[in-house]
């Protein structure tokens, strides 16, 4: 997509036979489409799915070469004619009305996101000239502002600290505390008091932590065990949790403001409405308890829901967790069977003898084995049997094999292939609704029933309000707009057909950057110096395998030398440190070497940079992490050997130490390490997602 020079060409139908191998590569587009005067280079690269940018690809392939009317015409260059973007604005060339409609369906589409009902992202349409202009207005103005993508984020994130604040303020059985004695009134007493812990059976404990600390008495253990955390009084958390939630209600009051200031709108019936329903419940319930309740027992319950109602993640996780669970009852059923057969013959086999002590009873020995499948007292319970009759070891091996080694690999296995499944749904619907919507808003942008396309002033329309009216959705520039017109008019007939206007969402995942941001220094400013041998010549070594294998090789002498350096310290011998080494000078052979490797990285770095230009080079994640550690040594450097305070030339051996980790990079080399390491940097956005559940799960727990 990349084309060969800043002007981007198109070819009509005679030129594809061309043998001239730049030429095929001309880009393609309609009639009105050209790139004069542009640098714009379309890359396919939107943060979105590979399926997305696949079908893209495969759209593109698809695209034909354009006829026109000069038929002896093999290459032209067109210059894109100036749209009228005010007139559009001021809808003198579509219906608004119309556009307005079909926009909703279309963010729904690129989004991804579940309908709330069947008619679109929102039950109120502000573009409907048939409802009050103010409310209309109204509408589309907080539309704005909660669709913004740092809004959105801002109440989550406000959300999740109300969360995190029960880890920082007083528990509710401390506010009216006192002891018996009047020694300790409330929870900053209660919390920092010290002596014997209240809890029964923690005075040995505490003697334990004494002895440890080297104290004959615990006074310095907390009298009732808490991690010392306790930042806030009562007071400020109420005032940090009224703010908060403030912050919330906004945001809601600004959704309901956007559904045309109708409360039937905001809570109508659809997959969300549950979730607004507990949203306003949760805030409602937070402030009224601000004023009835003085320990306000519930509130950690309410946070957490409110939070969860505002993470769409967490929410896809429990709706997986409930579908999970039928599939994964299946194969625990399965276990209890076992461990209820084991068991049965446990408590026959071991009665009456030492072993029986775990095997009393039938729910004693269901207990004991459940225990042992997650390995916590086996061999443990195995051993006084054992030592008996080694016979033992059968019944207990034979259980552990089938329930350790097999059905908790079973278990495994059917959770990730319901995650899989579940996967593969979800897209297929989000494939579907997508498909539906884009029909309906096609059907909406036809001028006349019976039309079988869409004129370019309606699509160029279109993507002005999804400009103005949706900014979740990425702002298309005018000249931006132009070129996804001509990724859609594969014909090139200035008309978007059904099957064309089904590319929508593909078309608008394109990026777009211009191609003079990928240049050096080098060839900006200095383009005869660029064009040189010399600087040919060293641009090829630098891009070569050649110079990586070098820079590999020194890698490889500066991890022997650091070795060599602590091999001493490595196998446990006590080591004198040089009094040459604190002086902040480059005195010795070690320093001098450390000091030698980072200016040699320094040099790699400023020639990568030079050659490849900042912009592909920070692309690639080896060369920031080089980068990075490469900074840590220069600067380790100076503030050590400039004249100051402190000088330790050891923080630099540990900087260089550090840098001995682009070794890893030699792993990456490896297919096999790719394989692996591209699957866990894939599985990172599920795995937080996942993480968030078990946090929510165990909140609640411990809070219950």
């Amino acid at each position: 997509l990349t084309p060969s020079s800043k002007t981007m060409t198109i070819r009509n139908k005679e030129t594809k036979n061309s043998s001239n191998a730049e030429q095929n590569k001309a880009w393609v587009g309609p009639s009105s489409l050209t790139a004069a005067n542009t640098e714009a280079t379309p890359l396919l690269s939107s943060g979105k799915d590979e399926a997305s940018e696949n079908s893209i690809n495969d759209n593109m392939q698809q695209s034909r070469s354009v006829s026109f009317n000069d038929a002896n015409q093999n290459q032209a260059a067109f210059v894109l004619e100036k749209l009228k973007w005010t007139s559009l604005r001021q809808d003198k060339v579509v219906s608004r009305d119309r556009v307005g409609a079909a926009a909703f369906l279309i963010c729904d589409a690129i989004l991804g996101q579940e309908n709330e009902d069947a008619g679109g992202y929102f039950a109120f349409d502000p573009y409907d000239s048939g409802s009050h202009p103010f409310r209309n207005k109204v509408s589309i103005f907080c539309r704005r502002i909660v669709s913004l993508l740092w809004v959105r984020k801002l109440v989550k994130s406000m959300s999740w600290i109300l969360v995190y604040l029960s880890l920082f303020e007083p528990p509710g059985w401390c506010l009216d505390f006192a002891s018996e004695d009047g020694s300790i009134i409330g929870c900053e007493g209660a919390m920092n008091a010290k002596g014997i812990p209240a809890i029964n059976g923690m005075n040995t404990t505490a003697m334990n932590v004494a002895a440890m600390k080297g104290t004959s008495t615990p006074a310095d253990v907390h009298y009732y065990p808490n991690t010392g955390t306790l930042l806030f009084t009562s007071e400020q958390e109420q005032l940090i949790e009224v703010v908060l939630v403030s912050i919330i209600m906004m945001f809601v009051l600004l959704g309901i403001a956007r559904d045309g200031m109708s409360l039937r709108n905001y809570f109508r019936g659809g997959p969300r409405r549950n979730l607004r329903v507990l949203r306003a419940l949760s805030i409602i319930a937070l402030l009224i308890g601000q004023v009835i309740f003085f320990r306000r027992p519930f509130r950690h319950f309410f946070r957490i829901v409110l939070a969860i109602t505002l993470s769409s993640g967490v929410q896809r996780e429990f709706r997986n967790l409930g579908k999970l669970v039928p599939e994964i009852i299946k194969v625990l059923s399965l276990l209890f069977i076992v461990v209820l057969f084991y068991a049965w013959i446990g408590v026959m086999a071991f009665y009456d003898t030492a072993q029986g002590q775990y095997f009393s009873t039938l729910l004693e020995g269901i207990w004991t084995l459940w225990i042992c499948v997650t390995t916590a007292n086996y061999p443990d319970v195995m051993m006084s049997g054992y030592n008996e009759n080694r016979l033992v070891a059968l019944y207990f091996v034979s259980f552990m094999i089938i329930t350790f080694f097999f059905m908790m690999n079973v278990i495994l296995a059917s959770v990730v292939n319901t995650y899989d499944n579940l996967h593969n749904t979800n897209e297929m619907e989000r494939e579907i609704k997508s498909r539906v919507n884009l029909k309906k808003a096609f059907d909406i942008l036809r001028l006349f029933p019976g039309d079988e396309t869409i004129d370019r002033e309606t699509i160029m329309a279109l993507l002005i309000v999804l400009n103005e009216d949706f900014p979740q959705l990425r702002e298309i520039p005018e000249n931006e707009a132009k070129i996804l017109f001509g990724f859609l008019d594969k014909d090139g007939t200035e008309k978007i057909s059904e099957e064309e206007f089904m590319d929508f969402c593909n078309v608008m995942l394109l990026k777009f950057e211009k191609s003079s941001l990928y240049k050096s220094v080098i060839e900006l400013h200095f383009p005869n110096f660029y064009k040189s041998k010399v600087w040919q010549g060293v641009a090829r070594y630098i891009d070569s395998s050649t110079f990586e294998i070098t820079i590999d090789v020194v890698l490889v002498l500066n991890a022997v030398i650091v070795a060599i350096q602590s091999y001493p310290i490595l196998i446990g011998e006590s080591v004198e440190l040089n009094p040459n080494v604190d002086d902040g000078q480059i005195d010795t052979v070690w320093e001098a070497m450390e000091t030698a490797f980072t200016v040699f990285y320094c040099f790699e770095m400023i020639f990568k940079i030079l050659v490849k230009g900042w912009r592909s080079f920070n692309n690639s994640m080896r060369n920031l992490f080089d980068f990075l550690i490469t900074g840590l040594s220069v600067v380790a450097s100076i503030y050590v050997y400039y004249p100051n305070d402190f000088s330790d030339s050891r923080l630099i051996r540990y900087i260089v130490m550090v840098r001995v980790l682009r070794l890893s990079r030699l792993l990456v080399a490896m297919k096999q390490f790719q394989v692996i390491g591209n699957t866990c940097i894939e599985i990172l956005p599920a795995v937080s997602r996942v993480f968030t559940l078990l946090f929510c799960i165990m909140y609640l727990f411990f809070h219950s």
